[in-house]
């Protein structure tokens, strides 16, 4: 191509796309594909903001530069993630149930921050909101921010890995319970590395690590 259209597709790679699913449609979700990316991107009124879909079957991609702000709803999530050995980076999510769930092995999440809106329907389920939920293993959590979840981390059993992360609350929602740190079933097997929590609620309300015993 010519150097005019040399210049106007450099110009378009700055641009940001806004998508609004109007309270009901999902955002983006990859269905398939190796070594996909999605970058500079903002995703807002939506059930699911991002989803790296069927396991398996979207690995080595990236995402990059997301807004995310969610309905609101109970069961909303920011960023919803299967498949396996994917990049995440540079998230900013609010306004959902669940800020990052992930259900597969093997990805990397680095400077992503998540943000808690209180809303009366959000609020009579607060103790089932996450801000990170680990569901499967060895995922990387690198300068990861946590604001308003209930439960701010929680790491699959064995081989998650967290580096500078933190858990902040500022006020008092729903239950006022309040977990920084947490394994998804049962046993606590993961590396944590320079971790703080702050919290907000009485101190009977908050809890730094739960880990249940199994059997």
């Amino acid at each position: 191509c010519g150097e005019r259209q040399k210049a106007d597709l450099a110009s378009l790679r700055h641009i940001a796309i806004i998508m609004d699913g109007n309270g009901r449609a999902d955002g983006i979700s990859i269905e398939y594909g190796r070594e996909t990316s999605i970058r500079n991107l903002t995703v807002i009124n939506t059930e699911t903001g991002v989803h790296f879909n069927n396991y398996g079957n979207v690995v080595d991609s990236d995402a990059e530069n997301i807004t995310i702000i969610g309905n609101g709803e109970p069961g909303s999530i920011g960023l919803h993630v299967e498949g396996s050995d994917s990049t995440f980076t540079n998230f900013r999510i609010s306004n959902v149930h669940i800020g990052v769930r992930c259900d597969s092995p093997a990805h990397i999440f680095r400077n992503i921050r998540v943000k808690y809106i209180s809303n009366f329907r959000l609020d009579a389920m607060y103790d089932s909101s996450y801000g990170f939920l680990s569901q499967d293993h060895r995922c990387w959590f690198d300068t990861c921010i946590s604001e308003g979840f209930s439960t701010a981390f929680s790491l699959a059993r064995h081989g998650d890995t967290m580096t500078n992360c933190s858990a902040i609350w500022d006020e008092v929602y729903g239950s006022g319970r309040q977990v920084a740190l947490t394994a998804t079933h049962g046993q606590f097997n993961c590396i944590v590395r320079s971790f703080t929590a702050e919290f907000s609620a009485p101190k009977e309300k908050c809890e730094f690590l739960v880990v249940k015993t199994e059997g």
